[in-house]
């Protein structure tokens, strides 16, 4: 659905605060991730940030 555009900026969002949802879950579940030398939950963070430089962009591409 993101290559579809008309919905790109709206599921760039979803798809962000969906991994929000993911990290609280995990945060309160396993909390020692955040320490984990491989780091599973800062790994996501990168894909927060590109979903929304996504959805901010939409209108200019």
């Amino acid at each position: 659905m993101l290559f579809v555009r008309p919905w790109t900026a709206r599921v760039a969002i979803f798809m962000c605060l969906a991994t929000v949802g993911y990290l609280i879950a995990g945060t309160i579940s396993l909390p020692h991730y955040w320490i984990d030398p491989l780091g599973p939950w800062l790994k996501v963070l990168p894909m927060m940030a590109l979903c929304l430089f996504v959805a901010a962009t939409d209108a200019r591409r």
